[in-house]
């Protein structure tokens, strides 16, 4: 059994707020996840 996941460069904005980040990862099933971080300035 093999376990395939996929994942991507993270993207880094600054904002007013803070430094958002997007984070993405996919797995074999066709999963696909999306977080956003926020850190505060």
């Amino acid at each position: 059994m093999a376990v395939r996941c996929v994942k991507f460069r993270p993207i880094v904005t600054n904002t007013e707020m803070g430094t958002e980040i997007l984070l993405a990862s996919g797995d074999a099933a066709g999963n696909l996840r999306v977080w956003r971080l926020t850190a505060p300035k």
